[in-house]
């Protein structure tokens, strides 16, 4: 792999990466033997949990993916060319920013949207961060905001 601008992810003594305009491969930590590979093309980071990988390719579409195989198990591409940022999981919904300062929260399980929340006149285009029930994002302006729902269930998003 060449080209690789998002952090490899270890998980379960698997190492997973994605490069621009290459491949998303998983790969043995102990043995280095290629697990699977498939072309994906995403400069962002990757979500990892313990059934899937979720990608925010460089067309900005969603994927999330088989940890074992790579298969996709769905695609959201209702937010190409929305300069996603790399996505998060936030509870039982994956969270990206993108270029007009809105978060949109995905459900995990088949990537339909749930809510969509403008925190920021400002692109955001750093990896959402999350602590607990709060989604940390910070603009390109500098802007830090903090978005959490009182008294809503853990992991829930905002209406």
């Amino acid at each position: 792999m060449v080209d690789v601008d998002a952090d490899p992810v270890i998980m379960d003594d698997v190492v997973y990466a994605v490069s621009f305009q290459g491949r998303l491969a998983a790969v043995a930590l102990d043995t280095g033997r290629l697990l699977w590979a498939r072309d994906m093309s995403s400069f962002n980071n990757i979500a990892v949990d313990k059934d899937k990988i979720y990608v925010t390719d460089s067309e900005s579409q969603v994927w999330a993916l088989d940890r074992s195989n790579g298969v996709a198990l769905w695609k959201q591409d209702k937010l190409r060319g929305r300069g996603l940022t790399a996505p998060a999981i936030h509870g039982d919904y994956v969270v990206a920013g993108d270029v007009e300062g809105y978060l949109h929260w995905l459900a995990r399980d088949d990537g339909n949207f749930v809510a969509r929340y403008r925190v920021n006149d400002a692109a955001i285009t750093i990896t959402p961060v999350v602590a607990g029930d709060t989604v940390y994002v910070r603009g390109k302006n500098g802007a830090l905001s903090a978005i959490a729902v009182p008294g809503a269930a853990p992991g829930s998003p905002p209406p």
